[in-house]
């Protein structure tokens, strides 16, 4: 799971450091960084995929939306083994919650009702 999560957090980062990068037209001496490069490379897919290239970063943006989304869907589907019977638990369903008579806050408040009623001496 971790080389899951890897190989698909490490693309966006880098995609996301290029672009921070080549939009404020921080180059450092290097091409690919530069604003010439970022647009060259927003007009390449604007023209692949019919659309002008101002609209490109908001389908990017919606794309890692999504493709987030289905990351977490996939983790919670791995990890539903162990979220299920805690949020159970939490909400008070199940075989745990019918055995206890009582919950953790209704024993608290019933031992302090208890030690009120007893005369102090």
């Amino acid at each position: 799971m971790r080389i899951f999560l890897a190989l698909w957090i490490i693309p966006i980062v880098l995609l996301g450091i290029w672009y921070g990068l080549s939009a404020n037209d921080l180059n450092f001496g290097m091409l690919i960084f530069s604003r010439q490069m970022h647009d060259l490379v927003f007009q390449i897919y604007a023209n692949m995929l019919g659309v002008s290239p101002q609209e490109l970063p908001s389908m990017v943006v919606k794309a890692l939306v999504f493709d987030s989304f289905l990351i977490g869907l996939i983790i919670a589907f791995r990890k539903r083994a162990t979220l299920i019977p805690w949020i159970k638990a939490q909400f008070g369903y199940g075989q745990d919650a019918v055995n206890k008579p009582e919950s953790e806050l209704g024993a608290a408040l019933t031992l302090a009702k208890v030690d009120q009623d007893i005369p102090a001496g």
